[in-house]
């Protein structure tokens, strides 16, 4: 059986490095990308992506979480826990002061960090994505505007197109750049990561998978308010199907699919 792209960035998508990595080890074309995925976690040297000495210290902090959650395989919980740890003195918060909720307490945090980051011209996202912790950092937002075709409606939108990032998530981490979120929705507006779209905003990649994703649940959340992530993920990936021409969305979300982890929404729905 040749080697699957789509189903090695399935098995990261779930999350299951390790699997993912013994996938590649059984083509030996893929020998270099094997390699290249094992020293980004076996390596004492983090990999700094900003000159910012409080930027540098978050992108070194998050890597630990990664490799303990990832490559290690620790327990999660733990390894939330020890991140709060070291993220609260970067904010300037005791860790006495917090919730003893790890998720309420990452989330003050975070807001604290964002608010820190702004003066210096740095935009950062918190919380989890897909169940695991894992910011978003970048400089540059450029606004428009944009009526989105839905089935049986047109929704309104302001999109605003992020560049020059910093760090983009756990995805984008332990791919090695290859995938990772491509945007986000946030009431009315939606977010896009826009190196993700190599064919601009003109493609299908966009104008589906993201531009009619988002807007599908900038959508519900108005009509049906706060609703599951998974049955929001789930609608959202059907208007996905509607809309796009070829296969290859469909087989993405077949590789993508996994019913072991409804906080991963996204391989859940899929």
């Amino acid at each position: 059986m040749p080697y699957d792209a789509a189903a090695y960035k399935g098995l990261l998508v779930q999350g299951r490095l390790r699997e993912a990595l013994d996938y590649l080890s059984g083509f030996p074309e893929q020998a270099a990308l094997l390699r290249r995925t094992e020293r980004r976690f076996t390596s004492p040297r983090p990999l700094y992506r900003g000159d910012d000495p409080l930027l540098a210290a978050l992108d070194k902090t998050f890597q630990t979480y990664y490799n303990e959650v990832f490559w290690q395989a620790l327990p999660q919980p733990d390894c939330d826990a020890r991140l709060l740890g070291r993220l609260a003195p970067l904010a300037g918060i005791p860790e006495s002061s917090l919730p003893a909720d790890v998720t309420a307490a990452m989330e003050l945090v975070e807001n604290h960090l964002a608010e820190l980051l702004l003066p210096r011209g740095v935009h950062y996202l918190g919380g989890r994505t897909q169940g695991y912790f894992g910011p978003y950092i970048w400089r540059t937002t450029t606004e428009q505007t944009a009526q989105v075709e839905l089935p049986g409606r047109v929704q309104p939108c302001k999109v605003c197109l992020l560049s020059d990032f910093i760090a983009n998530g756990w995805l984008d981490y332990i791919s090695l750049g290859q995938i990772g979120a491509a945007g986000w929705q946030d009431g009315d507006t939606l977010y896009c990561v826009l190196h993700r779209y190599r064919g601009g905003v003109e493609s299908e990649a966009f104008q589906v998978s993201f531009l009619k994703h988002e807007a599908q649940h900038s959508y519900d959340r108005e009509v049906c308010g706060e609703t599951a992530g998974v049955l929001l993920e789930y609608r959202a990936k059907l208007v996905e199907l509607i809309y796009s021409s070829g296969i290859g969305c469909f087989k993405g979300m077949l590789c993508s699919a996994d019913d072991a982890s409804p906080a991963n929404s996204h391989a859940y729905a899929a």
